[in-house]
């Protein structure tokens, strides 16, 4: 599983609410948080993610109250339904008559050398591979629509019963490194620089300089996993 290795904040005009990186080792999962209300969302979709996870890894035919998908692999349709028991829970407990939590997260699930994740919101993921940044997927907030520096999620888990769940995976070389950003943008400086597979502190501090430069009013919070 690929580990946090460095990350770095910056607070902008108007801060984000912190970013949380919880690492399930057992699982081989990772989820990157962000909460919104009180934090009760987030500490229901660690958990929960954690409890399924660690079940269906011992035992291929647990039992799902959601069906599988045929074009998912056993990993993907792992996650998918950890997410989605997720989603429920925290819409029931959280949100069902008055909203009161929810989170933006990104969740990564390991197996040998694939991963496959959940965006709801941010952050931004990029794969960093012999020096060169490729996006993998990337959520635009609302903040870009409104033209504000602060963040204003589009997306957040537990609001709705239902909703559209996109999962995707991707086979990672020992070399590749993952970018983890939450910003409204990417700056498109990121693609310009000179960055090493080898250095993670070093390319941490490139891209904080660029983000910074790119707009100084705007937050952001940007990590390397390895």
């Amino acid at each position: 599983m690929k580990k946090p290795v460095t990350q770095r904040m910056y607070p902008g005009e108007i801060p984000r609410p912190t970013v949380d990186l919880i690492v399930h080792s057992d699982q081989d999962a990772l989820i990157a948080g962000t909460p919104w209300g009180s934090g009760e969302a987030l500490k229901l979709l660690s958990d929960t993610v954690r409890e399924f996870l660690s079940i269906s890894i011992g035992d291929q035919e647990t039992t799902s109250p959601f069906a599988k998908l045929p074009g998912l692999s056993s990993l993907e349709n792992n996650l998918r339904t950890a997410i989605l028991i997720a989603n429920d829970k925290i819409f029931q407990r959280c949100n069902k008559e008055t909203y009161s939590s929810s989170c933006e997260a990104l969740i990564l699930h390991n197996q040998n050398s694939q991963v496959a994740w959940v965006q709801i919101g941010q952050p931004h993921i990029l794969l960093l591979r012999k020096g060169k940044l490729f996006p993998l997927q990337v959520t635009v907030d609302l903040s870009v629509d409104f033209n504000v520096p602060s963040p204003l999620p589009s997306r957040l888990i537990g609001l709705e019963r239902a909703w559209d769940l996109e999962v995707r995976s991707l086979v990672l070389a020992d070399e590749d490194s993952l970018i983890l950003l939450a910003r409204s943008l990417i700056p498109p400086a990121f693609f310009n620089q000179k960055l090493s597979d080898d250095s993670p502190e070093k390319t941490i501090e490139i891209l904080f300089e660029a983000a910074v430069a790119d707009n100084p009013k705007a937050p952001f919070w940007v990590t390397l996993l390895k």
